[in-house]
């Protein structure tokens, strides 16, 4: 058990270092999350990272605004297009170090997560399946 804490303590760790975290001060974060979701009330504010203990494609952005009546799977299908990744190749989400169902709703998991900031972090990483390289 304490094992697994010390797991998410860390995976909680790297999160909170994030690369958007520190490259943009509180603040200004927090300005324009606090703007966004005024000016689209109907979207939540979302950082996509790919996780920092594996070696994902990188991404060609990292803010999204999502519609928070799609679901993870469909937002992972959106991230899947833009990284460009083979067939053969898996792609999972994390939320403060926890896969989440893809069935759950993206305002949900805004609810549920969201940073002080007005930000949902999530991280990415890949597996390669069906014995692909």
């Amino acid at each position: 058990m304490n094992l697994k804490m010390s797991i998410v303590e860390m995976t909680q760790t790297k999160q909170k270092n994030s690369t958007f975290k520190s490259e943009h001060a509180f603040e200004a974060r927090a300005a324009e999350a606090a703007r966004v979701t005024t000016a689209y009330p109907c979207r939540v504010p979302v950082i996509v990272e790919p996780h920092q203990l594996t070696n994902p494609p990188k991404i060609d952005k990292t803010k999204f605004l999502v519609p928070r009546d799609i679901t993870l799977g469909q937002f992972l299908f959106c991230i899947r297009k833009r990284l460009s990744l083979h067939e053969g190749n898996a792609l999972f989400f994390q939320v403060s170090g926890t896969l989440l169902p893809m069935s759950s709703l993206v305002g949900t998991v805004y609810e549920q997560h969201v940073d002080f900031d007005g930000f949902v972090y999530i991280t990415y990483s890949t597996e390669t399946t069906f014995g692909n390289s």
